[in-house]
């Protein structure tokens, strides 16, 4: 039995309503009827109409009447009442004879009649829209500060691969379709004859309209690297000052400022690369010179899985970081401030090692760092041992001296194990975020800095989801977490179609909790 609409229809039903919404015709029903019906009666639903399946319905149903006296006996109750079913029925087993096309055509007609029925139609178009295989086009910023532009990488049928953008109220709207401007077309992206071109990522500067895309030919994960304006629209080349790598392969890149990249790529010497494929030497290449002028800055070792720099500014604080990383869950980090543009005091280059576990995972709020354990822990200079999965915070400059007094414990996993991270730490402007899931349920919590005593505090609620269901949150600007609370919230589950919702501020999260 289907429950639909609040009624339980059997297979015959089902046949009839994909006949009515998906227009299959009748035979459908009718290579169902040839099945004998079975010799003992069934329950039938309580609306009233008939199945193609050879049996009545209670409402028709009727106990034959005779004459003779029949002994008292206790009325049965209805729930146990069941139709007498017809005696012959070996008919429906001739699949084109006129009688069992006319049985069938009759019972259909019954089955049509209520799923014509208007409660019955507007239900049905609701589960037929909600199984629409049409995405929800997700958009987010990319760090640029000031600019109210979404973007979106729409890849279907018609287009190879279209980067658009719209704004956040024509997004929003619901009684006007979205108006997007296209921002790049990869159809109109042709460097090499024969290949089938895709975004696999980009890397755009925030205080520019620079922005790096990684296009990878045939799906494949190697890419090369070109440049693109974002307010004129164009791709860059060496021509114009603009930065290009024609060369495939997986390159690391990161902009150090608008006119400086960190680069690891193949820079035509021996072993610029690792065993595993990744960039081993990191260098510094500035605008307008050749790849071969660019200056080393960081380098592994073979053996290394890969090597990376990166530099930021968080919440007023420049942070620059580089990683080796030796093997799975196993990284050596390196760190130096950046103080009015002067770097710290580390000796050489200002580089220290960042004293944490090195399957840890490191990130930032500021001046604070988030760290989030894979394996149990216990900072040097205290007595406890953080559970897997614990996310701590400490001042960074304390981290930098393996000072780990005073050390916040945000969050840990229970000790019945009932509870556990699901994602990585998240932030917004003036929260932080952690997705847990607990007794199979997702849970979302808020935390928000206090400015007066450096420290953080739990907001009271938090989000729930209901059971079977699942949340997820993606940042308004998925490069620039420090200027915006909002958030997307996205919800499914069995019962639930994909569903995505806008929050201003994280901290409603708390309304979406479950009742």
């Amino acid at each position: 039995m289907v429950p639909i609409c609040g009624q339980a229809i059997t297979l015959g039903l089902l046949s009839s309503f994909v006949t009515t919404v998906f227009g299959f015709t009748s035979s459908v029903f009718h290579s169902s009827a040839h099945v004998r019906p079975p010799r003992t009666a069934r329950h039938t639903p309580r609306n009233g109409f008939a199945l193609a399946a050879g049996f009545q319905t209670e409402a028709n149903a009727r106990h034959p009447k005779t004459k003779k006296k029949q002994k008292r006996t206790k009325p049965k109750s209805k729930s146990n009442t069941h139709p007498q079913e017809p005696h012959d029925t070996t008919f429906l087993e001739e699949l084109k004879s006129p009688k069992s096309n006319a049985w069938v055509a009759k019972q259909n007609a019954k089955t049509l009649q209520f799923l014509r029925n208007t409660t019955f139609r507007d239900e049905s178009d609701r589960i037929v829209k909600g199984l629409s295989t049409e995405e929800i086009p997700y958009v987010s910023q990319l760090g640029r500060h000031g600019e109210d532009a979404y973007y979106n990488w729409l890849e279907d049928e018609e287009h190879a691969g279209l980067w658009r953008r719209t704004t956040l109220e024509s997004y929003r709207s619901v009684t006007e379709p979205t108006t997007w401007e296209t921002v790049f077309d990869l159809d109109d992206f042709n460097p090499y004859q024969g290949l089938t071109w895709s975004l696999h990522d980009f890397y755009p500067h925030p205080n520019s309209p620079y922005i790096l895309l990684a296009l990878s030919p045939n799906q494949g994960d190697s890419y090369i690297l070109r440049e693109f304006n974002l307010d004129t629209r164009q791709l860059l080349s060496p021509v114009n000052d603009g930065y290009e790598i024609s060369t495939l392969g997986m390159h690391y890149v990161s902009y150090n400022s608008p006119d400086e990249l960190l680069i690891g790529t193949d820079f035509g010497e021996e072993e610029s690369w690792t065993e595993s494929g990744h960039s081993r030497v990191m260098k510094s290449w500035k605008r307008g010179t050749p790849l071969s002028d660019a200056t080393m800055v960081y380098e592994g070792l073979v053996s290394d899985v890969a090597v990376s720099q990166w530099s930021y500014t968080d919440r007023g604080y420049h942070h620059e970081f580089r990683t080796r990383t030796i093997a799975l869950y196993n990284v050596y980090w390196e760190y130096r401030a950046v103080v009015d543009g002067e770097e710290e005091d580390g000796g050489g280059c200002g580089f220290r090692h960042v004293p944490i576990p090195p399957d840890a995972n490191l990130r930032t709020f500021g001046g604070d760092a988030i760290l989030t354990l894979t394996s149990g822990w216990s900072p040097p200079g205290t007595n406890t041992v953080m559970k897997e999965g614990s996310v701590l915070v400490q001042p960074l400059d304390r981290v930098m001296d393996n000072d780990w007094t005073g050390v916040n414990l945000l969050w840990e996993p229970p000790d019945d194990n009932s509870s556990s991270l699901q994602t990585q730490v998240q932030f917004t402007r003036d929260y932080l975020i952690l997705s847990v899931l607990e007794h199979v349920r997702t849970r979302l919590l808020l935390w928000q800095r206090n400015a007066t005593n450096n420290g953080w505090v739990r907001l009271g609620g938090s989000c729930l989801a209901p059971v079977g269901e699942t949340v997820h949150i993606i940042n308004e600007n998925n490069f620039d977490d420090q200027n915006s609370n909002a958030v997307f919230v996205i919800r499914e589950g069995y019962l639930t179609p994909e569903t995505l919702t806008y929050l201003p501020d994280a901290a409603d999260l708390a309304l979406l909790r479950a009742t």
